[in-house]
Formats: structure tokens, C-alpha cells, sequence
């Protein structure tokens, strides 16, 4: 590996670092104060935390977003359940016995309010 390419791993490797620092809710002084004592420059040091603040950022709005799409999935399967279980039940003449998924739902609404809040605080 050449100096440059050694230079750019150490880069990459503080850049990550920070970004999960930040997921751990350390302040950027602290992270800017890390990276200094490890030899980094102070204009770099305070590049190197913004940018594994974006990345943090980012990842949060991404797995929210996802979070968001598997509760929303959650809930369509409840309802899916309920409704199907209900018109058989319906159409049975004498009423019948059907399934309420209170699981899905309540799974389904809490995996929602998760993902909407961590897509936008991220």
C-alpha cells in the first residue's frame, strides 16, 4: 500500500469511527478532541466530524424509512387478516368466529411511530 492510499484508509477509518461516536450520542467536541489526539489536524479533524455526522444521519433516515415500511407492511397484513377472517365469518349465515390481529396492529403501529421518528430526527 502506498502513503496515499495509508492516508486515505486513516481517513476513511476516522470518518466511520466518528459517525459511530455520533450514534452513540457523543458531542462533537469530544470527537473533534479524539481525532486531534490522535494526530489529526484541527480544519480536518472538524471535516472528518461533519461528514461521520451525515453518514450517521443518513443511516438512521435509512433503517427509519425501513422500519416504517415493514410497520406499514405490518398493518395492511392485520388488516388483510381481520377483514378476510370477518367477511368468511359474515358470510356464514348464522355469524361465526373471526380473528382480530391486535398483534399486527399494535406491532405494526409502534414499528410506525419508530420509523417516522427516526427518519426525521436521524
Amino acid at each position: 500500500m502506498t502513503d496515499d492510499q495509508q492516508v486515505q484508509q486513516l481517513i476513511s477509518d476516522w470518518v466511520i469511527r466518528s459517525a459511530v461516536q455520533f450514534a452513540e450520542g457523543h458531542a462533537r467536541a469530544d470527537i473533534v478532541a479524539n481525532l486531534r489526539s490522535d494526530g489529526c489536524p484541527a480544519d480536518l479533524a472538524a471535516a472528518i466530524a461533519d461528514r461521520g455526522l451525515e453518514i450517521k444521519r443518513r443511516e438512521f433516515r435509512m433503517r427509519g424509512l425501513k422500519g416504517l415500511g415493514v410497520g406499514c407492511a405490518m398493518l395492511a397484513l392485520g388488516a388483510v387478516i381481520t377483514f378476510g377472517t370477518y367477511s368468511v365469518a359474515a358470510s356464514g349465515g348464522g355469524g361465526g368466529t373471526y380473528v382480530v390481529a391486535t398483534g399486527l396492529f399494535g406491532m405494526g403501529l409502534v414499528s410506525v411511530v419508530m420509523g417516522a421518528w427516526r427518519s426525521a430526527v436521524g
